[in-house]
């Protein structure tokens, strides 16, 4: 199964879009933390979407293996989200979708989301629901037929798709970066579920042919 993510930063505050994925959490970006958490759990391929203006996430996160999904104009969260989805459609069996300020989700919450066949899944925490959203191509169709929303849970409402809540002991799925002071531990507790094992290989024929 291919697995496929969009980090979604329009619409959202001067604090709360690129600049939350920029920010240092712990000893890294936010946006590091998030395509490490993905990438951790399998995910082939991550998208972000930026506005127009947004040129200083792809200096900064663009040799993380991710691709920019660039919006033409100012818009918001659901439109693009829509875009994003647009692109994923066809090319993914399943796609997650996160705003870019919940940035310290774990791993493991994203492989027991994937044990779930439902149409949209979501992760719950104290009876809470969070993000990641996990969508197949079902719940993308619906999301692109709908018009503009200020969440995605709003347009999910609408619907009649298959959702299931998956109850995970992660506060991550619920903790926004505007909520990052005093949570140390919780920065610690995601920096050891990150660790993964990482190859490079560069090509000589007399001389370097092909970089790592």
């Amino acid at each position: 199964m291919k697995i496929g993510a969009l980090i979604v930063t329009t619409g959202l505050s001067r604090t709360s879009g690129v600049a939350a994925l920029l920010s240092e959490v712990g000893a890294i970006s936010a946006g590091q933390r998030m395509i490490s958490a993905f990438q951790c759990a399998g995910v082939s391929l991550v998208g972000l979407v930026v506005g127009p203006e947004d040129k200083k996430a792809e200096r900064q996160l663009a040799q993380n293996g991710v691709i920019f999904l660039r919006c033409r104009e100012n818009t918001g969260f659901f439109r693009g989200l829509q875009q994003g989805l647009s692109y994923m459609r066809g090319k993914f069996d399943r796609v997650f979708v996160v705003p870019g300020d919940v940035p310290l989700f774990l791993p493991s919450t994203l492989q027991a989301m994937l044990q779930s066949p439902a149409s949209l899944v979501v992760p719950e925490n104290k009876h809470v629901n969070g993000y990641p959203l996990l969508l197949n191509n079902q719940a993308i169709d619906f999301l692109l037929s709908q018009p503009d929303y200020a969440t995605a849970e709003t347009a999910v409402r609408q619907g009649e798709l298959p959702l299931e809540s998956v109850r995970v002991e992660d506060s991550g799925i619920l903790l926004r970066s505007s909520d990052m002071t005093h949570r140390k531990l919780l920065i610690q507790n995601h920096n050891r579920r990150l660790s993964r094992p990482i190859t490079e290989v560069t090509l000589y024929n007399g001389g370097p042919l092909y970089d790592p």
